[in-house]
């Protein structure tokens, strides 16, 4: 599959599960209401013809972390980070030998399946910690103590 198409396909699928798209950047808030906001991206391999998804998830509040602005910020870091299932990266891998036609329907998948629940699932702190229960993302010690402070605070 052509780089071209293939950015295309995952800008089309991304819209259809209500990314909103921000220059480089897909945005999700499921809601006003939500304790997080979830920055996507895809990052181009510098050795091959191969994408990676990085998910960064900005606590609202955290660390001083404002409600609006910085997550449209191209230098802000998520508090939380992870990237695509390893069983999705032969979708994202161009150079591997599978059909254009699998690999639209394995990236039609990967946002159905893996991304659209896992993002309605990391919107508030207690999806978060579900996730890290579920071994599907990594809290950092800092970021569990600053979180686990921000419920007492409440």
């Amino acid at each position: 599959m052509e780089i071209k198409k293939f950015k295309k396909l995952f800008a089309e699928f991304s819209s259809n599960i209500l990314l909103q798209r921000h220059g480089k950047f897909w945005l999700f808030q499921a809601s006003m209401n939500d304790e997080c906001k979830v920055r996507i991206s895809l990052q181009d391999s510098n050795w091959s013809k191969k994408f990676y998804v990085n998910i960064e998830i900005f606590i609202l509040g955290l660390f001083e972390f404002p409600e609006v602005g910085p997550i449209e910020n191209t230098q802000a870091v998520g508090h939380l980070f992870r990237r695509e299932p390893p069983e999705y990266a032969e979708v994202f891998d161009l150079e591997s030998s599978i059909l254009d036609s699998e690999r639209e329907l394995r990236l039609r998948d990967f946002f159905s399946k893996f991304l659209q629940p896992f993002l309605c699932s990391v919107v508030t702190i207690a999806g978060i910690t579900e996730q890290e229960k579920r071994n599907e993302l990594h809290v950092f010690p800092a970021v569990k103590a600053q979180m686990l402070k921000m419920r007492v605070d409440e």
